[in-house]
């Protein structure tokens, strides 16, 4: 029960934080695309840490055919992100939950 309240604070705080991002960047005519790749990016380069980091993480073992089954789940993380950015930026906090 508790992982669930938790989730859903990080969510509120998460939502909270992208629409202000959302008003400094202007608002619904601001950046919404450009928010949500810069956050992709640096969550791609916080993974790679973890990977790269001392006394991190073993690196995955990955081959191409394993980056080619994973490019459709990939493509639709990364839209369903922006999506709830473009969401977030068209109105209310509460039209993006």
């Amino acid at each position: 029960l508790l992982y669930f309240f938790f989730w859903y604070l990080g969510n509120y705080y998460y939502n909270i934080s992208n629409k202000l991002a959302l008003n400094a960047a202007g608002g619904a005519a601001g950046f919404p695309f450009t928010i949500s790749t810069l956050q992709l990016l640096v969550g791609a380069i916080y993974a790679t840490f973890l990977w790269i980091a001392p006394d991190s993480r073993p690196f995955p073992k990955v081959t191409p055919g394993d980056i080619v089954k994973l490019l459709p789940v990939a493509f639709c993380a990364a839209g369903a992100h922006a999506s709830s950015v473009f969401a977030l930026s068209a109105g209310a906090v509460s039209f993006g939950q």
